[in-house]
């Protein structure tokens, strides 16, 4: 039980057609869209030609890109005097209540934005992964609720073997209160070209395996490790279906 997700849709027009290829031949099981970024309209345009906005995410975002509300531009730990992110993840462990505020503003304002456009938001997860980030996600799991996002990315746990215990600790604490404050999610999550093996489809547990397609001359690349996408058809499954 596989879903495989390309990250980053909306954040240029190179990722749009590599991520719009990916999904319309059925190479991967669904992508999340950055709401404040330039290639956002050209993404939902692709989306909605295609007929896959049901299988369209938010990745909500709080380092990158211009913020799409006001009060988090006066919160200079998140952004600089043009209203662009500078949060850097694990940076900011106690928010102030003038950030908790505009942190909440920012996401609803992301919601609606993407909402607005035609996608229905089939699962969370965030840019930097800023969602695992307790103080971050302990401010924002009502909302996610209320919008009724229910489905949620949990945090890297294949491959741990590089991970200290407390980080480990962390990461089962964390999948654990999602769950009991009624979140569903699958039950590994890990990078697709680290961690893909054909028994992930066979078993009974669920996967994720977060990929970031780019086009690159006539290739598909992953633009984080700078490395060939070599997908291969699979029976995968949807965070609708989890």
């Amino acid at each position: 039980m596989l879903i495989i997700n390309a990250d980053d849709f909306g954040i240029s027009t190179a990722v749009n057609e590599a991520i719009d290829f990916c999904i319309t031949n059925s190479l991967i099981s669904s992508t999340t869209l950055l709401a404040n970024m330039p290639a956002f309209d050209e993404a939902v345009a692709l989306a909605t030609k295609n007929s896959y906005l049901s299988k369209i995410g938010i990745h909500f975002n709080l380092v990158e890109g211009y913020s799409l509300t006001n009060e988090i531009k006066k919160c200079i730990r998140f952004c600089d005097i043009s209203g662009q992110f500078i949060y850097k993840r694990n940076t900011v462990y106690f928010l102030k209540f003038s950030e908790i505020s505009a942190i909440r503003k920012e996401l609803k304002a992301q919601i609606k934005k993407i909402r607005k456009s035609g996608v229905l938001i089939s699962h969370l997860d965030s840019h930097r992964h800023v969602h695992t980030e307790l103080p971050i996600f302990l401010i924002i799991f009502d909302i996610l609720k209320k919008n009724n996002i229910l489905k949620i990315r949990i945090p890297l746990n294949l491959s741990q073997s590089n991970s200290s215990r407390l980080k480990i600790a962390y990461k089962k604490f964390y999948i654990r209160m999602l769950h009991i404050l009624g979140f569903t999610t699958v039950d590994y999550f890990g990078y697709y070209i680290n961690n893909y093996r054909d028994k992930y489809i066979n078993s009974e547990r669920k996967f994720e395996l977060m990929c970031h397609p780019v086009k690159s001359k006539d290739k598909i690349i992953d633009s984080v490790f700078g490395v060939d996408l070599n997908f291969t058809k699979k029976n995968l499954i949807l965070y609708n279906d989890i």
